[in-house]
């Protein structure tokens, strides 16, 4: 019989159920410190042992304080000398004992801590890098290097302060405590009392120092986005003589963030200067009762001794967990900043999706697209491009070029319509195997800092020696790079900062001939060559064209005369398609391009004898 029809509520139940765990999931998502924790899930025998421990440590050193008592009430009286070298070896014994808790308490805590940090770091910019441009369009990059190093930093102090501080602190506390009641009920009592004292000062400075660390972090944030972007654009400033006003404008943000520091930690130095107040009140009310008592013989001298002794251990934890508030904000504030990114979907995230192997055909049907809403950049952009074909991409800046590139290379999906790449859908599939066989060489070519032979390796990250030789002599490289100082292995600095446009835009060059793609896309590839290098490097890029499809972008057009076809963009539209050949028959839009680019017939002649 169906386990249903026995049980007609079992679905119901079910959903119930789930829907029930659903709820609890979001609602721990919510609380960053419980989310925190799971980050541990992994490492439960390691932070275990640490607060095991942790709580050796924190126990090990309050039995001194009755050794005090011992020596003042009896060993003294008695002059037992013997007795007292016993109570020295013991203190040294548990002081022993206390550093070497302290020390495991310390390595199980950090390698469980730092192991979290690492993973959170690791998983931020393995995020980060699996975001869309659309994201990074909206975003200050120089603002999210903070997130992924300053702010994971204030999460690990805290959860080494909450391991190690606020465990033992507590500890320390509860034992001292109970062994102050047992020295002395009434006065332990008296000392209880100024306790919600503690709590009162914490309830009063809990929100400033909350919404002061906050904006401190923002204000640091902001700092560090300004000096960044002022470092990365250094030349620009020079080349300007904008040095008085950069220093200005970074001097006012260090201003803010002066101004909110002094006034951040002058409340935090207020906050625990009272803490430390109530302990001073506590510390004379136990001299002056106890006075009072011993006079009266209601204690020995060597319960005073020791209650103060304990005192210290029951009053400085509760100072130090108190304390703690302000590093449990900071790092309330990073895990905040650390999720909030986290949970940011705008992914590219396509690795489930099938791989697929590239022959070069490339399909545009109805495509529209708008970097923000309304603000349409393609409008209904139709063409198919055969494989093998070369394809040159004409118009205005503006005119959707670039566009059309970046979403060949999945960049940006279309608003409406649909991109394939030989027949698929290019949301349909494995964006990082798609542009593993598409290479480009844009105007602007980004090199990453360390040698010329890793940045041209960055095609082919497998590739031998002499294959990435045999890619820089095409790209006209190899003999300015055999002569820089190291060769191939010279460091050519933050960006390739040591080399010249022509030099970088070469090795860029040779980085996509090693990549051998099935797509090319030709981004002003010779724009920043002298003319004696660009006949040398658009004979290797005619061979690197060969039976491969090809999109050249280009405001030059003697760079696109000899492409199968050519697209002319305007303001969005594809307007006109087709060889050189027709679309000078025409005399439409490429026609007018073309006479505004070449505007003497001299110019024309000796464009097409170059040609």
């Amino acid at each position: 019989m169906d386990s249903h029809s026995l049980d007609p509520d079992k679905p119901f139940r079910r959903r119930t159920w789930h829907w029930l765990t659903h709820e609890l999931r979001q609602a721990l998502r919510k609380n960053v410190f419980i989310r925190y924790l799971f980050e541990f899930h992994d490492l439960k025998i390691r932070l275990l042992l640490g607060n095991i421990f942790a709580i050796v440590q924190a126990v090990s050193l309050i039995p001194i304080s009755l050794l005090f008592k011992r020596i003042i009430d009896v060993y003294i009286p008695q002059k037992d000398a013997s007795a007292i070298g016993w109570v020295i070896a013991v203190g040294l014994g548990l002081w022993a004992v206390h550093i070497g808790a302290t020390v495991a308490s310390r390595y199980f805590t950090l390698s469980s801590t730092k192991t979290v940090t690492e993973r959170l770091r690791a998983r931020l910019v393995m995020h980060l890098q699996q975001m869309s441009l659309r994201f990074y369009d909206k975003e200050r990059i120089s603002e999210l290097h903070p997130r992924v190093v300053m702010d994971t930093e204030r999460v690990d102090v805290m959860a080494n302060a909450l391991v190690v501080t606020v465990l033992v602190s507590a500890v320390v506390a509860l034992a001292s405590a109970v062994l102050l009641l047992m020295i002395n009920a009434r006065l332990a009592l008296l000392v209880f009392v100024m306790v919600p004292l503690y709590y009162v000062i914490q309830r009063t400075f809990s929100t400033k120092l909350k919404e002061g660390h906050r904006s401190f972090r923002k204000e640091m944030e902001q700092m560090s986005s300004i000096v960044h972007e002022l470092l990365h654009s250094i030349r620009l400033v020079k080349s300007f003589a904008r040095e008085p006003f950069e220093q200005e404008r970074v001097q006012e943000r260090i201003r803010r963030v002066t101004h909110r520091g002094v006034r951040l930690f002058t409340e935090t130095a207020a906050f625990q200067i009272l803490l430390q107040f109530v302990g001073g009140l506590a510390l004379l009310v136990i001299f002056t009762v106890g006075a009072w008592m011993t006079i009266n013989d209601r204690m020995t001298l060597g319960e005073i001794v020791a209650f103060s002794s304990l005192l210290a251990y029951f009053l400085n934890p509760i100072n130090t967990l108190i304390g703690c508030v302000d590093t449990i904000y900071a790092g309330r504030a990073g895990l905040e900043s650390v999720y909030g990114l986290l949970d940011i979907y705008d992914t590219e995230k396509s690795d489930h999706l099938p791989r697929i192997d590239v022959q070069g055909a490339v399909e545009f049907q109805n495509v529209c697209f708008e970097y923000r809403k309304g603000e349409a950049v393609l409008h209904n952009v139709s063409f198919r491009v055969q494989s093998g074909e070369q394809v040159a991409l004409v118009g205005a800046s503006g005119a959707g070029k670039t566009t059309v590139a970046n979403m060949i290379l999945g960049f940006y999906f279309p608003t409406e319509g649909r991109v394939l790449i030989d027949e698929h859908d290019i949301t349909k599939v494995n964006l990082r195997a798609l542009r593993e066989q598409i290479g480009v060489v844009s105007q602007d070519n980004i090199l990453i800092s360390g040698s010329v032979l890793n940045n041209i390796r960055y095609g082919k990250m497998d590739a031998t020696f002499e294959e990435i030789v045999a890619a820089a002599k095409l790209a006209n490289a190899h003999d300015f790079i055999t002569g820089l100082p190291d060769g191939y292995d010279t460091d050519i600095g933050d960006r390739g900062v040591r080399l010249s446009g022509g030099q970088k835009q070469r090795i860029a060059i040779a980085r996509a001939i090693l990549k051998n793609p099935k797509i090319l896309v030709l981004d002003e590839a010779t724009s920043a060559l002298d003319s004696e290098s660009e006949a040398v490097v658009q004979e290797a890029l005619k061979h690197l064209r060969h039976n491969r499809t090809c999109f050249i972008i280009a405001h030059r057009l003697s760079t696109i005369i000899e492409a199968n076809r050519i697209f002319v963009l305007k303001r969005g539209h594809l307007v006109e398609a087709g060889n050189f050949e027709e679309l000078m028959a025409r005399k439409g839009e490429f026609f007018r391009y073309y006479q505004l680019q070449f505007k003497t017939k001299e110019q024309v002649a000796n464009t097409t004898v170059a040609i």
